[in-house]
């Protein structure tokens, strides 16, 4: 077989496996849910589409992204301290598809791109077949993870609300790969520059993530210099093109108030959750292996000079190590999160999607040896889909739930009828709510916090 034929097979196996990949999360994000035109309701997300409604009418039609919304906390400078980019693309899809449409579509992109994003920041790697379609395949145990829904990243935090981090997350997987490419090539300087500020106007602890895993380039000093010019442009760039929101941002800090209640985790299965730990194992036991080998085959290592040394260190997979220096700066900023006023767990599922990563690198390194290597991505995703299966129950529930919108609800003819009698405009009185978990009913346990959308009056909370 010519090396032609083989790699259009590889091409097609991974095509083959991405759509099962995307067949899964269609069957779990139905489209007669996702395409119909119905209010997103559950957790915190319910209360967005406001938002994304107040960008497009209010703002964007006078050339801001950011402004005053009288409708909740006796009005916020809306986008001043939060992340505009997931709204953005909603009130845009929107003058294609109706706005409901365009936030339910956008509410999952960060879930649909993470496999795809995972898939290219391997090839950017410079990883061959296998490895990025298993990459890709690796990351369905991380979104149908079930022990957390705040965390971010996974398929239940996104739906209580994480949707932003969501998509900062999933473009910090492709930036790790790009930098890559860029820092080996010296080029695409410009390229990696608006793909983290994208990330940074996605989500704050995604930038902060990307920016750090960046000096992984910086720890040997060949091409040191070259190197720390590279990451200067890439990051001066990037803080350029985000100027207009990160300096505001910046400057009003001090109004602000620190996030940094210390999440308490009770069980050592809370980061390192049973659907996880087979690949988990797979990472940690392919990378020991590697060592014990480099040992074994370099039994001198002790009295190597410094060429020598130099030498051995060159003929490393330095990727790999690219690939866990990530999980040490996901650990290194849940350490220090408390001190910096950050929410400590927002680091660790950058924490678990390494690991999902470097397993794939580990088992594609294996299988790339074998004969009938093109086979084995498609028996994996049987596999993985087998596995995952089992943790979408309740996830399919709590999407039908979400996206059949509040008017879905059994109780929206009430709360319908409720609203048109609070009718009024932002000069009325302001409406005073409780959040509840008796309101859940009705789509949320933040429902009347939507009051300024169903009924143009303004509210006071608490």
């Amino acid at each position: 077989m010519t090396l032609d034929s083989i790699s259009k097979r590889n091409i097609l196996v991974d095509v083959i496996v991405f759509v099962g990949i995307f067949a899964l999360l269609v069957s779990y994000f139905e489209p007669k849910y996702m395409l119909s035109i119905t209010i997103t309701a559950g957790g915190d997300t319910a209360s967005h589409y406001y938002t994304a409604k107040f960008l497009k009418e209010n703002l964007l039609p006078q050339g801001k992204i950011m402004g005053w919304v009288q409708g909740n906390f006796a009005g916020f400078p809306l986008f001043q301290f939060y992340f505009p980019l997931s709204f953005i693309i909603m009130a845009l899809l929107s003058f294609i598809v109706p706005l409901q449409i365009a936030f339910k579509l956008v509410s999952v992109l960060g879930i649909v791109l993470l496999p795809p994003c995972t898939y290219f920041s391997l090839r950017l790697l410079r990883y061959s077949f296998p490895i990025p379609i298993l990459g890709a395949l690796f990351t369905l145990p991380f979104l149908f993870m079930t022990a957390n829904s705040m965390w971010g990243g996974n398929i239940p935090s996104t739906l209580a609300g994480e949707f932003c981090f969501s998509l900062g997350f999933a473009l910090s997987i492709l930036f790790i790969g790009s930098l890559y490419t860029g820092i080996s090539s010296g080029r695409h300087a410009i390229k990696n520059a608006v793909l983290i500020a994208l990330i940074g106007l996605s989500h704050g602890y995604a930038l902060l993530f990307s920016g750090l895993a960046s000096l992984f380039f910086l720890s040997t000093t060949e091409g040191f210099w070259k190197k720390l010019r590279y990451l200067f442009k890439v990051h001066v760039l990037c803080f350029m093109l985000m100027g207009v929101w990160i300096l505001p941002l910046l400057a009003n800090l001090p109004y602000t108030s620190s996030y940094n209640a210390a999440w308490i985790i009770e069980s050592i299965f809370e980061v390192f959750p049973v659907i996880l730990i087979p690949f988990i194992a797979v990472a940690i036991s392919g990378r020991v292996a590697c060592v014990i080998y480099a040992l074994w085959k370099n039994r001198g290592l002790l009295n190597l000079s410094r060429e020598e040394w130099r030498s051995v260190w060159n003929g490393l997979d330095t990727r790999i190590y690219y690939l866990w220096f990530c999980i040490i700066i996901s650990a290194f900023f849940y350490s220090v999160s408390y001190k910096i006023g950050v929410a400590d767990i927002r680091f660790l599922p950058f924490l678990q999607i390494f690991l999902m990563i470097i397993a794939a690198v580990e088992l594609g390194k294996v299988i790339q040896s074998l004969k009938a290597r093109w086979l084995f991505p498609v028996v994996s995703a049987l596999l993985v889909f087998l596995w995952v299966d089992p943790y979408g129950g309740s996830l399919k529930e709590w999407i039908r739930w979400n996206y059949s919108g509040f008017e879905g609800k059994r109780l929206w003819p009430i709360f319908s009828s409720l609203n048109h009698e609070l009718e009024g405009t932002i000069s009325d009185p302001r409406v005073a709510w409780e959040n509840s978990p008796l309101h859940d009913a009705l789509g949320t346990p933040r429902a009347f916090e939507s009051i300024p959308l169903f009924t143009g009056r303004s509210t006071l909370e608490g």
